[in-house]
């Protein structure tokens, strides 16, 4: 037999065998998939267009039972629910001008802390042994302070150590200062910082680092 007729009889499928399947190509995929969503699609909306009127209906059916509930009631027992509804709309409108109040009130605290800081740190920018740590330095104090109710008055208050204890800002700033801040001043004789000293150094501003500030944060704010 000639090579080409071996060939020919090998690429013959076995008889009795099922033909074989068919591949889609990615673009029938897609389509057959396009195709099944619209019919999905298209029957939910159907569905849900079909229920609309029945959910009016029902809404309409519970308003009517409502009012031939209210209506079997008494001139008293109307007058009753009829004040049971304002005192839930007016305890509603009370507590919406809770939630303002306190809004305001957090806005104003943050306001009155934010002051005091700045105020007082100004007071200390020309002992600074570098006038651009002042801002970090307000971020430390700031975290420490916090406005309380004294007296029936609001007073702004600072903390003092890791306990919790704050004392008024009138009293306690100076207390804070020594504790916290005093290591960020230039040495009494201009020559380096209290902290570790000025000599051989060259100068304040090889004074600290950003481990130094990092660590005053930490400490102020009890963590």
């Amino acid at each position: 037999m000639p090579p080409e007729a071996e060939t020919q009889t090998e690429q013959k499928p076995a008889e009795g065998a099922p033909p074989p399947e068919k591949t889609l190509t990615q673009t029938e995929v897609n389509a057959i998939l396009a195709r099944e969503t619209a019919k999905i699609e298209r029957r939910f909306k159907e569905q849900l267009a079909a229920l609309e009127p029945q959910a009016r209906r029902a809404a309409e059916l519970e308003e009517a039972a409502r009012a031939a509930e209210e209506a079997k009631l008494s001139a008293t027992q109307r007058a009753e629910l009829e004040r049971k509804r304002e005192r839930e709309g007016f305890e509603a409108k009370i507590k919406e001008l809770d939630v303002r109040a306190q809004t305001e009130t957090q806005r104003r605290h943050g306001l009155m802390v934010q002051h005091a800081a700045a105020s007082r740190l100004g007071t200390l920018a020309a002992r600074l042994f570098n006038p651009e740590i002042a801002e970090e330095l307000e971020g430390i104090a700031s975290s420490a302070m916090r406005v309380e109710v004294v007296d029936g008055r609001e007073v702004v208050t600072i903390r003092l150590g890791t306990e919790g204890d704050t004392e008024p800002l009138e009293t306690g700033w100076q207390k804070f200062v020594d504790g916290k801040l005093s290591k960020f001043f230039k040495a009494a004789g201009g020559a380096g910082a209290a902290h570790g000293g000025g000599g051989g150094r060259g100068g304040a501003s090889e004074f600290t680092t950003l481990q130094d500030l990092v660590t005053a944060r930490l400490k102020s704010t009890g963590r």
